[in-house]
C-alpha cells in the first residue's frame, strides 16, 4: 500500500486574502479622497476629526514682519532666540 504524499506547497489563500484586503482599503481611501475633492470644489470643508469649528483667527496666516520670509530664516531665528533665552 502506498501512503499519500503530503502537499509540497502550502495553501496560498492567506496571501490572496491579504492582497484583497490591501486592495479594498486602497480603493476605500481613493474613493474617500475623491469625495473630499469634489466637496472641496463645491465649497465644503473636509476634516478628519469631529472637533469644533476652528476660529477665523486660526485660519489666517500669522502676521510677521516679513510675509515672504522663507522657512530657513524662521528656523534660524528660532534657534537664535532659544540660545539667547538660555
Amino acid at each position: 500500500m502506498s501512503e499519500p504524499q503530503p502537499d509540497l506547497e502550502p495553501p496560498q489563500h492567506g496571501l490572496y486574502m491579504l492582497f484583497l484586503l490591501v486592495l479594498v482599503f486602497f480603493l476605500m481611501g481613493l474613493v474617500g479622497f475623491m469625495i473630499c475633492h469634489v466637496l472641496k470644489k463645491k465649497g465644503y470643508r473636509c476634516r478628519t476629526s469631529r472637533g469644533s469649528e476652528p476660529d477665523d483667527a486660526q485660519l489666517q496666516p500669522p502676521e510677521d514682519d516679513d510675509v515672504n520670509e522663507d522657512t530657513v530664516e524662521r528656523i534660524v531665528r528660532c534657534i537664535i532666540q532659544n540660545e539667547d533665552s538660555e
